[in-house]
């Protein structure tokens, strides 16, 4: 699943915490996505005999890339995490 796959539901006390459920196991499948293929290009690239410099320039760019790929997966969980307190605080509580 990719960052953008991910989708960006309105916050509502309507909205009950199990029925985040589905995004938050989706966001989290995501992340550790992008985590594992880090780690795996991050060990592919220890284990090339490059020129040092080369190296180091396409370890920034890894790292940056992955930065790039993690955050809006970072921010959506904690935005889920967000929407799911809130369900549980104004779970009960009639809307007028």
């Amino acid at each position: 699943m990719s960052p953008a796959s991910i989708r960006e539901s309105p916050t509502s006390p309507e909205v009950g915490a199990s029925d985040l459920t589905p995004e938050i196991l989706g966001a989290l499948q995501a992340l550790a996505d992008v985590e594992a293929r880090y780690r795996a290009e991050r060990d592919r690239l220890g284990q090339w005999s490059g020129p040092r410099v080369l190296k180091e320039r396409f370890l920034a760019q890894l790292e940056e890339r992955h930065a790039r790929e993690r955050q809006p997966l970072v921010q959506r969980l904690a935005d889920l995490q967000q929407e799911m307190t809130s369900a549980k605080m104004f779970a009960g509580v009639p809307l007028h």
